[in-house]
């Protein structure tokens, strides 16, 4: 390091400075070792005069208790859901009545197809579009020239009940007639062509076999297993009712009501002693399992079930789902299905659980209780912790204690650590600020001498290079002026001697030689000096509201003769909706970076390319403009180079001509302006130059 300034005597006179390791050694003897002797001491102290007390407690209450209590839950969930599931099953009987009224009526005489129905390719007849009636689907299934239009318009007077039981019960998700001939009638409207498959078979499903001759010969309100819905309406269970006209199953009427809303139910149940409550269909698959449950059981809710599958495979849940399958869910399985309701217990990942089930009759659904029996034992811990006060007082004393000596030690390590990392901060901000090229930066005071040194060492590392930089600045203006004016002459002279009818063909060519080194070497030194003047700008070019159109149709003009030589299509593709954005920038500065991105998409590019430059708004406060060309691209190692002056990244012995300074000027002008500017690319793929800016006002 080199020696302090002149002016950092005073402040050392001020602030007495330490080493770090002095510091920390300090800090350490005063936060660790003597509050650490002390806690020894408090230990020695304790284990002589304290006692160790054997805890023992009679259960064999509490578990009683605890199964009764579980019952009485179960006991009285169950009840809540039957009275739901059966005044669904009313509301079911009092459709299927009405529509058995209708289909025993005369049918009316329909020859053609009605205009508020539709007809698709496949011979499936449809609703058109929400009335405020049901939906119709007349399976292809079925050959058009077989479908009953009588029927289907008979049915329309059943829409007002639709509409008056989805009304009545908030459980209700749908209600529908599905007929012998697979003709689906189904409140609320979708679009069934849509939904179901065109040649949907629809007595094949249990939504409609469940309730025919075989499965229900009493003729009754039945309830099919849980199934996935074809209408899209996820995990779905039915009350469904058989529609005879004499002895002929005319079809199935229907309510369907989403499993989710019995599932949470049932998961929002408040369980004493933090257990939790399972659900089961008939088949002993579980329907409603909480979080508590999936750790117990070792399962992963139906979020994580394929509901395609489930579809195409007709299946609920896979195999672990199903309490008859379980090695370690066996013996409860056999008990539910010997009693409609009881007790017992389980063993789920080496804890014992205690287990009260009841049925719901409506479903033949079975509801489990589940508590974890260290749970109902807690209670009688607590009885025993009465007489073995003394014991727990010195381990709450001791507990007190060792919370006081972290919650020192805690803001201690805080102390410490904000000493030493406030100023490293300090020291990267000054770094990143002299990276910046703000070089000229205030000098910090810290109070650790090592961090001090550094600040003052990194400070006058600022100055030396703000020094070099502008003494930089000004040797490339003041030889670009000076070169400048001489390759004008030249160039000059050069354009007159052409114009002599004296010269020939040979000194034609050295003419021509001449005038496009010249100009290369022209533009090369213009560039050089334009370099010198953007890096002695301020911090910060003033800008004012620009419309983004208008500067890139101004760029776009600039590059077209230098598009049409290399045969380059140029577009501007912005989406209607960003047409008219604007951006807080300096127009002509804006204009000429994008007159370098355009040059070198149009000099980088393959003969009959494209470049297209668009523009949209990135987020709330900010603007994107794209340039983006399919030429040659950039290697994913040389994009670390990209904005250097002066490195062509490998084209300088092309005969691609450019100075390798256009990004860098881009690059300065741009974050002058308060913006950013990035390029994604990939080599063989082209590229795709990027600026962000301050967006302009938005638009009510």
């Amino acid at each position: 390091m080199n020696a302090p300034t002149p002016s950092a005597p005073s402040a050392k006179a001020s602030t007495k400075k330490l080493s770090t390791q002095r510091w920390m050694w300090l800090n350490l003897l005063r936060s660790a070792l003597i509050p650490l002797l002390l806690v020894e001491t408090g230990l020695i102290a304790i284990y002589l005069f304290s006692n160790a007390y054997i805890r023992d407690s009679n259960i064999s209450v509490l578990r009683g208790q605890a199964d009764e209590q579980l019952a009485n839950t179960a006991r009285l969930e169950v009840d809540v859901i039957d009275r739901q599931l059966q005044e669904i099953q009313g509301l079911t009987q009092v459709y299927r009545d009405d529509v058995q009224r209708l289909l025993n009526q005369p049918y009316p005489q329909v020859d053609s197809l009605p205009p508020e129905y539709g007809r698709t390719e496949e011979g499936v007849l449809f609703s058109k579009a929400d009335n405020g009636d049901a939906a119709s689907f007349y399976s292809g299934f079925t050959p058009p020239e077989q479908q009953d239009l009588g029927k289907v318009v008979q049915l329309e007077a059943s829409d007002p009940l639709m509409l008056s039981i989805m009304n009545a019960n908030p459980l209700v998700n749908a209600i529908y007639f599905n007929s012998w001939d697979s003709y689906n009638r189904i409140y609320p409207w979708f679009q069934t062509q849509e939904q179901y498959p065109p040649e949907m078979d629809i007595p094949q499903y249990n939504f409609y076999y469940d309730a025919d001759a075989e499965h229900n010969p009493d003729r009754g309100v039945v309830w099919t297993e849980v199934y996935v819905d074809p209408a899209g309406q996820g995990w779905m269970m039915s009350a469904a009712a058989p529609v005879y006209r004499g002895d002929f199953l005319e079809g199935v009427v229907g309510i369907d009501i989403t499993v989710e809303t019995i599932v949470q139910q049932i998961l929002g149940l408040d369980i004493p002693w933090g257990g939790y409550a399972v659900l089961l269909n008939r088949s002993g698959t579980i329907m409603a399992l909480p979080d508590k449950g999936e750790q117990d059981f070792g399962l992963k809710e139906l979020t994580e079930h394929s509901y395609q599958k489930a579809i195409t495979e007709e299946s609920f849940k896979p195999e672990q789902f199903n309490i008859n399958t379980r090695d370690d869910t066996q013996a409860l399985a056999e008990a539910i299905k010997n009693s409609p309701s009881g007790g017992s217990s389980i063993m789920l990942q080496g804890s014992t659980k205690r287990v009260a089930w009841q049925e719901i009759d409506a479903t033949g659904w079975t509801l489990l209780t589940i508590v974890d029996e260290a749970e109902v034992y807690r209670e009688a811990t607590t009885l025993a912790e009465r007489f073995t006060q003394v014991g727990y007082l010195l381990i709450a004393g001791l507990v007190v204690f060792y919370l006081c000596f972290f919650a020192y030690m805690w803001r201690r390590s805080i102390s410490m650590s904000r000493s030493i990392s406030t100023p490293l901060q300090r020291l990267n901000q000054l770094m990143a600020e002299i990276g910046r090229e703000r070089y000229e930066q205030p000098l910090p005071r810290f109070t650790l001498l090592e961090l001090q040194q550094s600040a003052e060492e990194v400070v006058q590392m600022g100055e030396a290079l703000g020094c070099a930089n502008r003494a930089k600045n000004q040797f490339l203006s003041s030889i670009s002026h000076e070169l400048r004016t001489p390759m004008t002459s030249i160039i000059g002279f050069a354009q007159l001697l052409k114009s002599s009818d004296q010269l020939t063909e040979e000194d034609q060519e050295c003419l021509d030689e001449i005038l496009h080194s010249g100009g290369h070497l022209l533009r090369l030194i213009n560039d050089v000096l334009e370099l010198a003047q953007v890096q002695s700008e301020s911090n910060h070019i003033p800008g004012e509201l620009v419309e983004v159109r208008s500067v890139v149709s101004s760029a776009l003009r600039i590059s077209e003769p230098q598009a049409r030589g290399k045969e380059i299509a140029l577009h501007i593709s912005p989406a209607p909706e960003n047409e008219a954005l604007e951006v807080f920038a300096d127009g002509s500065r804006l204009c000429q970076v994008l007159i370098n991105l355009m040059s070198n998409a149009i000099k980088y590019n393959n003969p009959g390319g494209e470049v297209q430059v668009r523009w949209f708004a990135k987020d709330e406060t900010t603007l994107r403009i794209e340039v983006q060309d399919n030429g040659v691209g950039i290697g994913s190692e040389k994009l670390s180079e990209l904005f250097q002056p002066f490195n062509r990244l490998g084209y300088e012995t092309s005969n691609i001509q450019g100075t390798g300074i256009g990004l860098t000027i881009s690059k300065r002008l741009i974050e002058l302006m308060g913006g950013d500017i990035g390029c994604d690319t990939e080599e063989g793929s082209g590229s795709t130059f990027w600026l962000d800016l301050p967006r302009g006002p938005q638009e009510e």
